[in-house]
């Protein structure tokens, strides 16, 4: 049973790319054979754990006899195909590897071949044992001339006996059967094919030790690699850029297999553990008296305005943070991401505050009309989010000047837009997308006719269950869109977090004054699409603006 995790922890690891004294690099030849060596062993070791083998007697259909040769396949590929790379990569990386590694890794790759090349050998010598008058080998016998004159006891504790001259005796006959299948072991081998056969059972059983072992000497042995990833994956491979585990018993995992990884993640469990704390005390703050209360009436209650603001503040500032640390690691993963944290956000604080996060968004909301979300409620949402913004930049600028990649400039990001495609191209990509946000937003969230939840849930607006994919999913299409020309920001709140990120960078209060002009130039635009979203939906949805009759037959 533990073969199942372990070969699927060894092929999610990517070891032979992160440790010193397995990886080739060099030519695309050598890559290949690292490659080889992260997928090859583990995928034989699933083979090997998920697909049995059966008595060779047994093998008569072809499904059978396939499945035992898919088997035997996995089998080479965990034991031939390890040895045979880990040779290879012992003959590149012999001058580099200490003396005393070199000993052990070749102490086991020499164990494994021999033990693999006497279990084939043993193995076929068995098959022989009875034309070379090797006595004795297992001998098995038809199910049906075996369990003839034998008496079946039933779970019920009747005693049936097995002749199918009865109906009750075929019956059990079947079962038989189905349980045993055509052949039955009748007699174990015994004398010198005993011998041969415990012989057989144990080099396999070395094999795979010695394979084991081998990755244990590179474990102890190995150092990370001192390198960074290409650019375009934008994260360091090592500890200490922080991995995203989010779980103490990953973040535990992951650095045990590291020399001197505790270190960092005894910092992670505890940063997770005090999170999780966090979470716990917010969730009690924002849903007070609703542990009172049963789901009809939750739907109907309006909660309190300073957990709405609450709630808009930590959505904003989760997706403003998520976008600015996309951005000072240079990922391309930035639209996937950050709609992958609104619609977390959306999912998990919607019914609080209705989960706008976005100023344009509010304002498309406020100007929709319908009592949804008051002008009052409306301004205090927009300064709580700008607000959210500004502390996730302010996070974002003292992770960057701490952080793996704080030798690397940011080079002002609201600058090059404007320069490169002007003030009408970027501002037009800009309110468009953020026009079809804010335009979603109003259509799934707020419309009763959609069955959505508002700003503040009111009565007849109930929630459904994919408005926090569609806004999620716009925010993916303009950031694949646009984010090339624009950043694919459509938020106020992430342009107040990118001015504030921008700070360090630069020099002068003349240039933070011209980047505060060029943010602010983002909001207008973004906030002239939140605009005509509402005027769009006053034209779309009449039926939202109708008056109903005071009595209805």
């Amino acid at each position: 049973m533990a073969t199942d995790p372990g070969s699927l922890s060894l092929l999610l690891s990517k070891y032979p790319w992160e440790l010193s004294n397995v990886y080739l690099g060099g030519t695309p030849r050598l890559r290949l054979l690292t490659a080889a060596r992260a997928v090859a062993p583990p995928i034989g070791m699933l083979i090997v754990c998920t697909i049995p083998v059966v008595p060779r007697v047994n093998r008569i259909s072809v499904a059978t006899r396939l499945a035992c040769n898919v088997h035997n396949m996995g089998a080479c590929l965990y034991v031939g195909g390890y040895n045979l790379v880990e040779v290879i990569t012992l003959k590149v990386l012999w001058p580099k590897l200490d003396i005393n590694e070199r000993l052990l890794r070749g102490v086991c790759v020499l164990g494994g071949l021999v033990c693999t090349v006497g279990f084939l050998g043993v193995g076929a010598l068995y098959t022989q044992a009875d034309y070379l008058n090797i006595c004795c080998t297992d001998k098995y016998n038809h199910t049906e001339d075996a369990f003839r004159g034998f008496w079946w006891c039933s779970a019920s504790g009747q005693v049936y006996h097995l002749d199918n001259s009865t109906e009750t005796g075929y019956i059990q006959q079947l079962l038989a059967l189905e349980s045993f299948g055509p052949f039955v072991l009748v007699d174990s081998a015994s004398g010198s094919a005993l011998a041969l056969k415990k012989l057989e059972f144990w080099l396999e059983e070395f094999a795979g030790v010695f394979v084991l072992s081998s990755h244990l000497i590179i474990w102890w042995f190995g150092k990370p690699l001192e390198r960074l990833l290409p650019s375009f994956c934008g994260h360091a491979l090592r500890l200490e850029a922080g991995a995203p585990a989010m779980n103490p018993a990953i973040a535990l995992s992951v650095a045990s297999m590291s020399p001197g990884g505790m270190q960092y993640g005894s910092g992670w469990i505890i940063a997770e553990l005090l999170g999780a704390l966090l979470g716990t005390y917010l969730f009690t703050w924002l849903r007070a008296g609703a542990e009172d209360s049963c789901e009809e009436f939750l739907e109907l209650m309006a909660p309190r305005r300073p957990a709405r603001l609450l709630a808009e503040f930590l959505g904003t500032f989760t997706y403003v943070l998520t976008y600015g640390l996309n951005i000072i690691s240079f990922s391309e993963s930035t639209a996937w991401s950050c709609s992958a944290a609104l619609i977390s956000m959306i999912y998990a604080l919607g019914k609080t505050s209705g989960g706008h996060f976005n100023p344009a968004v509010t304002l498309a909301v406020v100007l929709s009309g319908r009592s949804v979300c008051p002008v009052a409620d409306g301004l205090l949402y927009a300064l709580v989010q700008i607000a959210a913004g500004l502390s996730a930049g302010l996070l974002v600028a003292v992770y960057h000047m701490n952080g793996p990649f704080a030798f690397l400039s940011l080079t002002p990001l609201p600058f090059k837009p404007w320069t490169d495609y002007g003030v009408v191209t970027v501002g037009i990509a800009e309110g468009v997308f953020t026009f079809v946000l804010a335009y979603a937003t109003l259509a799934c969230s707020t419309a009763s006719a959609a069955s959505a939840v508002p700003t503040v849930p009111t009565a007849g607006r109930r929630q459904n269950y994919f408005f926090g994919l569609a806004e999620g999913f716009c925010v993916m299409t303009g950031g694949c869109a646009v984010g090339s020309i624009t950043g694919g920001m459509m938020n106020p709140a992430v342009a107040a977090g990118v001015w504030l990120l921008n700070l360090e960078e630069l020099g002068s209060i003349k240039e933070a004054g011209i980047s505060l002009g060029t943010c602010l130039k983002f909001s207008t635009w973004q906030c002239t699409g939140g605009l005509i979203a509402a005027v769009v939906f006053r034209i779309t949805h009449p039926s939202e603006y109708c008056k109903a009759p005071l009595l209805v037959r």
